[in-house]
């Protein structure tokens, strides 16, 4: 499929962008990091520039930088002998519960608001092997509040991107 670029893709971009900027980690450094997601830096660039990268990517990065997450993650990320696709699988179900909302329902939720969630992430498949990208952690974080996203994101930019959705599939 294509590259699409989208608010919420571009938004994905900056954060990714950010955390290495922030823990001072040029790309060849952090590619070199990387031990799940085999990539070189200019692959890592790609995935960056483009904001198509899983939100398990994002977890690595922020695990092999030492970018403090947010609190409730902690002991997910901690877990020994569990690959990052299952973190995020994990850290995401802990948020839906959170929220009192399971997949269907959180899905729904989306739609409700015009945000459509990525092709490849509104199939069970990417939610349930933790694949999913790191484009539906900022969607559910601009649906509800989600503790400690502010580390990463500004709230006014999970707002632009949610407008700038709706406005588009209208």
């Amino acid at each position: 499929m294509p590259y699409k670029e989208t608010g919420w893709s571009d938004l994905a971009a900056q954060v990714g962008r950010a955390l290495l900027a922030r823990k001072g980690a040029s790309l060849l450094k952090a590619a070199r990091l990387l031990v799940e997601e085999k990539t070189t830096d200019r692959g890592l660039d790609g995935k960056l520039q483009r904001g198509t990268y899983s939100f398990s990517l994002f977890l690595e990065l922020m695990s092999v930088l030492g970018a403090d997450a947010p609190p409730q993650w902690q002991s997910i990320l901690s877990l020994k002998d569990t690959s990052y696709a299952m973190k995020a699988k994990f850290i995401l179900l802990r948020e839906l519960t959170n929220l009192g909302l399971d997949r269907d329902e959180f899905l729904r939720r989306l739609r409700d608001e015009h945000i459509e969630p990525p092709r490849n992430d509104s199939a069970d498949r990417t939610m349930e092997d933790g694949t999913f990208s790191m484009i539906l952690m900022l969607q559910l974080a601009a649906l509800a509040y989600v503790e400690g996203m502010e580390r990463f994101v500004d709230t006014s930019d999970l707002i632009r991107a949610a407008l700038q959705s709706a406005k588009k599939e209208k």
